[in-house]
């Protein structure tokens, strides 16, 4: 091996870190520890840190240039894309060559450090953005979790730069810079924050003071997971001589250099799998024609089929190159994607469907834009059938240009656990929206060229394939909203129901005028664009258990329910519901609870809340009452429910008083008659004619109208044996614990049968 040779002082080139900072004062000795071995000077920002941490950086020599936002308690009001604009734009005035980002919570390894210098001075080029591996450190410096990130945090300076307008979780990377030059390298980055188990609650707490409402990410409970030991990967140091661009270090004989293996996909494993519904695909020339493949890189056909099928031995004897894998006992496209990509060796996973035939190239095209560091690559489809029913067929099934066909990133698929499995059709939308909600887009790659062969050949087949298109973008909505409900909204409805037919055919006709597409083309598409139409509503539509729960109300929750009798409260209780599968556990608290503040005193719960008649005349937020509450008791409070006894119609609903629950109690038995009795009158406050208790102030809630008469309706019917009455008393501070519940909410129920 040649040794590495430090580059001459005359070609170094100017690297300054954008190092934004808010309370971290335990981590700033470290973090310029590891800054001085990879950038000449650091611009920071104290974003209203209560700690030493604007101190600590006024005395750091490293710090050229220190910015500051007025103090602040907590993270609400955190302008993430703002902080960094301010830092970029205070970096101009030390004239850098070189801009990196590097928060205070990640390392760089000196290895990696040294690697980094050197590859300013030689092969650095501006206008690309250089990628890192993102490393999840646990415990210590020496393990990491096995899933890898990639983060953009490189580039050349020019005037003018700005970064994307967003408030949290974006690159931070010069809008100017398209997508296109993001360039991976093998030059890594070891994050902290969830190093221990206090450091990822609080990150959690941190996301989730900042975005209260998820709309930066759809969920940040899986910050909260501890590791799994037996997955944990050993940090390796760096090869002295492991090129920086990952494209470069793949093309390695690990023979030559073994030490670089460990930093590498496995050498006889293949890149790209592209995976294969065995029942779809009868045609041997389209399977060939796979096979057959010109492909820079290694890549592998797994098909999923019927053990028993008579086609399988055929399959395997005429083919030997391809992976054959049974398909489950669950007989749904999912599931069968699921199996396919399990089985599946490489790092990107393509599930090719029957009608789509590769041109020469196309698995090439699609590694290429993989290796850019796009995540989610999609492909140009051209019509070649020739017919009126084929170009209506391929309009609908794939548009004009870029599939919804795409390859994913193996990781992709980890993070949104697969495909769902009790969907008949349309799993692929549910996995596409959960990614986009995440910010990963569809990268079209150039080259990746497939031609429409049609599996559609008539009036028939066409609406038949449009209404099962319908029914599955149907599923898609109803799984994206099985946990929190209230599907059928006013924008929902005006934007599918009302416009959405009529905006399709819209653009189809204009296509007609345009000569893009032929009159009898436009209008098979026009009754395909219906029986989609048709397809979606019956879906939403179609009676199953539990699914009135997903279109107007909330199916499962976490639930902060008040008794108040004029201005005294008389009941505080924490209610947990899955309305769909009619369970319900309702753990009472005492409303002189302490609970402990951020100041290390204790105040009274009723006391915390502010309830009252007029302490919550208004809408408390459910970020008041998730902080207030759910932090303390280690809980997610989803929504409240405040009822006046005063104020209620003085009449018991048949039923209500004779209801029978299950109580046990953690440590004061004596508590269970009075919990029982209180959680009859939540049951005969819920069965009054909510409309007239709104009306008189006697129920005061987050939920919507919808929402509160279906769970009414629901708890009414439930079996005494559905509803647990626990007594918190004593255990409070461990109330999760305690009750086997954690942060993370109820599980969805699989309402769909």
């Amino acid at each position: 091996m040649a040794a590495v040779l430090a580059p001459d002082e005359s070609t170094m080139r100017r690297l300054v870190c954008l190092l934004p900072a808010r309370n971290a004062a335990s981590d700033l000795g470290h973090f310029f520890a590891s800054a001085e071995r990879f950038c000449d000077a650091v611009v920071a920002l104290d974003d209203g840190s209560s700690d030493d941490t604007y101190d600590l950086l006024a005395s750091q020599p490293l710090v050229k240039r220190l910015l500051r936002n007025p103090r602040r308690e907590n993270y609400r009001g955190w302008d993430d894309g703002a902080n960094r604009n301010r830092l970029l734009a205070a970096a101009a005035d030390l004239d850098p060559d070189w801009i990196i980002s590097i928060d205070a919570d990640e390392r760089i390894d000196p290895a990696d450090a040294a690697a980094l210098r050197e590859f300013l001075a030689t092969d650095a080029l501006p206008g690309v953005a250089y990628g890192f591996r993102w490393l999840s450190m646990r415990d210590d410096l020496i393990w990491h979790l096995p899933e890898v990130v990639w983060v953009y945090r490189l580039f050349a300076y020019a005037p003018d730069q700005v970064f994307p307008d967003r408030l949290l979780h974006f690159a931070p990377i010069p809008t100017s810079i398209p997508r296109r030059a993001y360039v991976p390298t093998t030059l890594r980055i070891q994050h902290l924050g969830g190093l221990t188990r206090d450091r990822r609650l609080a990150r959690y707490e941190k996301y989730r003071q900042a975005d209260p409402a998820r709309a930066y990410w759809p969920d940040y409970r899986p910050l909260l997971a501890d590791p799994d030991e037996a997955t944990l990967r050993r940090w390796e140091p760096r090869p002295p001589d492991l090129p920086i661009l990952v494209a470069q270090a793949e093309a390695i004989d690990p023979a030559v250099a073994p030490e670089i293996v460990p930093l590498l996909p496995e050498s006889n494993a293949p890149i790209l799998s592209v995976v294969l519904d065995g029942n779809d695909w009868g045609d041997e020339r389209s399977l060939a024609a796979i096979l057959a493949q010109r492909c820079t890189e290694a890549f592998e056909v797994v098909v999923v089929v019927d053990q028993d099928d008579p086609r399988t031995s055929d399959l395997c004897v005429r083919f030997p190159a391809l992976v054959v894998v049974a398909r489950p006992p669950v007989r749904t496209p999912g599931a069968t994607r699921n199996v396919g990509w399990h089985a599946a060796r490489g790092r990107f996973v393509l599930f090719l469907p029957p009608d789509l035939e590769p041109l020469p190239g196309a698995f090439s095209a699609i590694l290429r834009a993989h290796h850019q560091g796009h995540s989610l690559v999609g492909m140009l489809v051209t019509d070649t059938t020739r017919s009126t029913v084929g170009a209506a067929a391929y309009l609908l099934a794939h548009g004009p240009g870029t599939s919804r066909v795409c390859s994913y990133a193996r990781d992709l698929l980890k993070e949104v656990d697969g495909f769902p499995e009790d969907l008949a059709d349309g799993e692929e939308i549910v996995v596409d929206q959960a990614l986009v909600r995440r910010g990963v887009g569809i990268y079209p790659a150039p080259g990746a060229r497939f031609h429409f062969q049609g599996t559609a050949d008539t009036l028939r087949g066409i609406l038949r394939m449009a209404f099962w298109q319908g029914v599955g973008r149907g599923r898609a909505e109803l799984s994206a909203h099985s946990e929190h409900g209230g599907l059928l909204d006013l924008r929902f409805l005006r934007d599918r129901l009302i416009w959405r037919l009529p905006r399709r055919l819209a653009s189809i006709w204009r296509r007609t005028v345009s000569v893009q597409v032929t009159l009898p083309t436009a209008c098979l598409m026009t009754l395909g664009e219906g029986a989609a139409w048709f397809g979606l509503w019956v879906e939403l539509l179609r009676p199953a258990p539990g699914k009135m729960q997903v279109l107007a109300g909330r199916p499962t929750g976490t639930l902060l329910t008040v008794a108040l009798d004029g201005e005294r409260v008389v009941w505080i209780a924490v209610l947990r519901f899955d309305a769909v599968a009619g369970r319900i556990e309702i753990a009472a608290l005492p409303p002189r609870t302490p609970i402990r503040q951020p100041d290390g005193s204790t105040l009274p719960l009723e006391d915390a809340l502010g309830i009252g008649r007029s302490g919550w005349s208004g809408k408390p937020s459910r970020f008041a009452i998730d902080d207030t509450v759910g932090r303390a008791l280690g809980i997610e409070v989803d929504d409240y429910l405040v009822i006046d006894r005063e104020l209620l119609p003085q009449r018991h609903p048949a039923g209500t008083d004779g209801v029978r629950l299950n109580a046990k109690s953690l440590e004061a038995p004596i508590e269970t008659e009075r919990i029982l009795t209180e959680t009859r009158v939540w049951l005969q406050g819920l069965a009054m004619p909510l409309r007239l208790a709104r009306r008189r102030g006697a129920i005061r809630s987050s939920l919507s109208l919808p929402a509160l008469i279906l769970l009414a309706l629901r708890a009414r019917r439930l079996a005494p044996e559905a509803i647990t009455v626990v007594s918190a008393d004593g255990k409070v501070d461990r109330l999760g614990e305690a009750l086997g519940w954690d942060r993370v909410a109820m599980p969805p129920t699989k309402w769909m049968a």
